[in-house]
């Protein structure tokens, strides 16, 4: 997978850097239970949006959409949308929230080695009041970096929004 080998090149990268942190930031295609080992075995951080509804330890329950949106928001914040074939550029004003979970490792019936649960942040985005005949935006984006504040959500939502520029 090409995530997961720019996610090694990032580890080598986090080694001549030292204190500064390396955080590989991607789409959905990246939400992978294997680019979060790769993370871990590599030094780094990763921030990507979710693609899959997966199992999580805190609520057997419920599954991660369900469990973070059931949340209480922490605040607004905006963020720069950038144009695109199906919209225009905008800075729209979002409702976030975050909560620490843990994902569960996926079922795999040829898996020979055991997979560990993942710690991560997961932040939702919602935007308040998008333009009239555009669909607001809507992220569940997960992190290995701690994400508790309305400050740090902002920060990750950023960091997100501007993955084009800098996508592994």
């Amino acid at each position: 997978w090409k995530w997961i080998s720019g996610i090694r090149a990032a580890g080598t990268l986090q080694q001549v850097v030292g204190t500064t942190k390396v955080v590989c930031v991607g789409d959905r295609e990246n939400d992978l239970y294997e680019a979060f080992v790769a993370a871990s075995e590599n030094g780094v951080e990763l921030l990507i949006r979710s693609a899959q509804n997966r199992k999580i330890a805190e609520d057997e329950t419920q599954r991660l959409w369900d469990y973070v949106t059931g949340q209480p928001g922490l605040g607004e914040s905006t963020v720069n949308i950038g144009r695109n074939s199906d919209r225009d550029a905008r800075i729209a004003q979002v409702q976030v929230r975050s909560v620490k979970v843990t994902l569960q490792p996926p079922h795999r019936s040829n898996a020979s080695e055991a997979r560990a649960p993942i710690p991560a942040w997961a932040i939702h985005v919602v935007e308040i009041a998008p333009p009239n005949g555009v669909a607001p935006i809507e992220w569940l984006l997960l992190t290995t970096v701690k994400t508790e504040t309305l400050e740090e959500v902002s920060r990750r939502v950023q960091w997100y929004a501007i993955r084009w520029l800098i996508e592994m």
